[in-house]
């Protein structure tokens, strides 16, 4: 797998100095969608695709956004497919190896959060799913397939959770406080707020079958 990331921005909620502190690499690909490619440009990170129906713009916002970026690809508002989707399929044609960090596309409302964890039962998705990212100050989410996988904890964050999408089989989890050994997830669980043991970096899970939501989090509060 590639070391280069690709970067991909959106419209929903996303803390403007967050994104600025973000350190890239000169292999990463920046890719706005919809009103994410002026907040890249706010910014001051490059643009190599701007992608969207450019809903959330003004005129003048779109016209600039164009003048920038070093590819544009226009949708039309009424299609079959969100943004996002638009985004990843895109992602997949120019056969990205690299992983897929996406920022702006949690919180707010909650059609369009839930549509990011439905990305997860989307087989067309299936060989980026792993490399598949959302990110926001508070939360990081992630897929996993099966197998043995291991965690590395994120030090901001405190809590970490697994959640089922459909049964699960044989899933164990170590180096957690709350172990789970060849667990039969038979209908759709969430083990929520979890933590990793004092002292220890990673963990280590594994499942032989079922697809899994992993989160690491933190109250936004503290």
């Amino acid at each position: 797998m590639s070391h280069a990331q690709a970067l991909l921005v959106g419209s929903g909620d996303l803390d403007a100095k967050w994104l600025e502190s973000l350190d890239l690499g000169p292999d990463d690909f920046c890719l706005g969608v919809d009103k994410g490619a002026r907040r890249l440009l706010e910014a001051g990170l490059p643009l190599d695709l701007a992608l969207g129906d450019f809903d959330s713009v003004t005129a003048e916002e779109k016209a600039w956004i164009c003048s920038k970026a070093k590819q544009v690809v226009e949708l039309p508002a009424m299609k079959d497919a969100t943004d996002l989707e638009e985004a990843l399929d895109y992602l997949i044609k120019m056969n990205w190896q690299g992983t897929i960090r996406c920022l702006g596309f949690l919180g707010g409302r909650l059609d369009h959060t839930l549509s990011v964890v439905w990305l997860g039962y989307e087989d067309r998705y299936r060989e980026i799913l792993e490399r598949l990212t959302f990110e926001d100050p508070y939360n990081s989410l992630g897929f996993l397939l099966p197998g043995d996988h291991q965690i590395d904890r994120q030090p901001d964050k405190k809590y970490l959770s697994f959640i089922g999408l459909g049964p699960v089989a044989d899933l164990t989890l170590n180096q957690v406080v709350y172990t789970l050994d060849d667990y039969q997830m038979t209908t759709p669980r969430a083990f929520i707020s979890n933590e990793f043991l004092p002292d220890v970096s990673t963990m280590t899970l594994s499942f032989t079958s079922g697809r899994l939501l992993v989160i690491q989090s933190r109250d936004a509060w503290r």
